[in-house]
């Protein structure tokens, strides 16, 4: 073969390559298949700092899963509290499961969370020290069916130190459970 057939056979093996793999990135984007995933299924995160917070999330998931089949709920920890509060404002996942004082924080923008601002979360429900939030804007339909399927897990209604969301406003739809810790 001469030299402007081995050009030709170089470029030609240059641009399959290149479109081949140019092809295969768009197919197998880790970013379609996080975005699939969330679509599908209903996560709740929380801090993998706090002691037994994966606990109390692994409970409530479950609790939803049994209530909600269709969710598909399951647990999920990220790193710190900053974090957690970092996903729910980029809605990335939905549900988060806080200590309190933490919450109250991030409403505030202080703390940990001067750099970040105030955030508009709101209670779903009470574990112990810990609560379920989610964004102000978060629909009410799923928040109530949210506060619905985690009823069995509800002995009493004490307050919040944030506000409710206006899907679990009614005393009787508040959940609470002690704390597991």
């Amino acid at each position: 073969a001469g030299p402007a057939e081995q050009m030709n056979r170089r470029d030609l093996l240059r641009v399959t390559l290149a479109a081949g793999g140019g092809l295969s990135l768009m197919g197998h984007s880790p970013y379609r298949q996080w975005y699939v995933f969330r679509a599908t299924h209903l996560i709740v995160v929380t801090p993998e700092e706090v002691p037994d917070a994966r606990a109390t999330a692994e409970r409530v998931a479950a609790a939803l899963a049994a209530g909600l089949p269709d969710s598909r709920a399951m647990a999920a920890t990220a790193r710190t509290s900053v974090d957690v509060v970092k996903l729910l404002r980029s809605h990335q996942l939905p549900l988060a499961l806080l200590p309190g004082a933490e919450a109250v924080a991030a409403v505030g923008g202080t703390g940990r969370f001067l750099e970040e601002g105030p955030v508009p979360l709101r209670t779903l429900a009470v574990f112990g020290r810990d609560l379920l939030v989610v964004l102000d804007d978060f629909p009410l339909g799923k928040a109530r069916q949210i506060v619905k399927a985690l009823a069995e897990l509800r002995p009493s209604a004490p307050d919040s130190p944030i506000p409710f969301h206006a899907g679990a406003l009614a005393p009787a739809d508040r959940v609470v459970a002690p704390a597991a810790r």
